[in-house]
């Protein structure tokens, strides 16, 4: 699978102590993430990155995992 993906689920699993089952096509909200979890969520992607993920790039809000990989993929290119 997507590297990309791979780490996002790492995260939420380990971070964010999400422990259920992580599809690319899960959506955000069905994982039923605070904030808090949602910032360690961003700032770790963005750490293991090297990148900044602003609010500017959230427009419309990612709603599910393909969407987040599509937004560090992009800040990726943007570097």
């Amino acid at each position: 699978m997507n590297q990309i993906f791979e780490d996002i689920v790492k995260i939420l699993k380990i971070d964010c102590n999400i422990d259920t089952p992580v599809e690319i096509t899960t959506k955000i909200q069905d994982l039923e993430l605070d904030s808090i979890a949602l910032l360690t969520l961003i700032s770790s992607l963005e750490n293991k990155y090297q990148i900044i993920l602003d609010e500017s790039r959230f427009n419309p809000n990612p709603e599910t995992i393909n969407d987040f990989i599509n937004l560090i993929k992009q800040a990726k290119t943007d570097l």
